[in-house]
């Protein structure tokens, strides 16, 4: 599989047969988020690259940071998109302001809280399982954490869930060869043994800008990633859009 950053959470991943475009429609501006740059989001309904005609479109939660309905109508409109992958509250959204477009919705995943799993197009398995978002302010929003396997190999994207071991082990999912999460869940020290203990593979995402209230949390990531670096085989953060890496 491949893994490529686009920006904020959006990730989109290729396992050959089909790809994944996770978290990745939003046009969001706010402390912890970066609206999706206009020359990308071109590029997602015009161009000729590997953002068009992704096959699943998903969403990690609802927030506005991590998916635009309105967004994923137009993509819809400029693209072959054969599933979307989404909490209820944002497959009824979508559906509503599609059939207001006249746009037909493909297949529906709905990613509901008892957790589950999907066989997906070229042999791949989606399973989630839901957590609180991070934050007591966003306890009661519900935050998937999905997990992508095909052909031995498989990537864990936390999205924004809260850091607490009994989720993770109550999910099911023993370990896997790469996770992804964002900083505030790496600096938790609970969160960040919970995922060593899943993969020796961890990249950081969801990074904010070093400016204004950022600077604190982006200068302890920083000195937390060199301080933990002999505990992982790999550790990284994805800091450019259209960073790879293959697994």
């Amino acid at each position: 599989m491949k893994l490529t950053y686009i920006n904020n959470a959006g990730i989109l991943v290729d396992w050959g047969a089909a790809r994944m475009m996770i978290d990745a429609i939003q046009f969001y501006n706010s402390r912890f988020s970066d609206p999706l740059p206009e020359e990308i989001w071109d590029d997602m309904l015009e161009g000729s690259g590997d953002l068009r005609n992704v096959e699943y479109l998903a969403a990690t939660h609802v927030h506005p940071d991590h998916i635009s309905p309105s967004g994923v109508v137009e993509y819809m409109q400029h693209n072959r998109v054969k599933g979307l992958i989404l909490p209820q509250a944002s497959w009824n959204d979508i559906s509503e302001r599609a059939g207001d477009e006249g746009v037909e919705m493909p297949e529906k995943f709905i990613l509901t809280d008892e957790g589950g799993e999907t066989e997906l197009e070229g042999g791949a398995v989606l399973r989630w399982f839901r957590t609180p978002h991070i934050g007591n302010n966003f306890r009661f929003v519900s935050n998937y954490c999905l997990c992508i396997e095909h052909a031995g190999s498989s990537v864990l994207l936390t999205g924004d869930a809260e850091p607490e071991r009994d989720y993770f082990e109550e999910s099911g999912i023993e370990s896997c060869t790469l996770c992804l999460t964002n900083p505030m869940f790496f600096t938790d020290i609970t969160g960040r043994q919970t995922l060593r203990e899943l993969s020796p593979r961890l990249i950081i995402y969801h990074q904010p800008e070093p400016a204004g209230e950022n600077v604190a949390l982006f200068r302890h990531t920083e000195r937390e990633l060199q301080r933990c670096a002999n505990r992982f085989d790999q550790l990284e953060i994805f800091r450019v859009p259209f960073e790879t890496i293959e697994i």
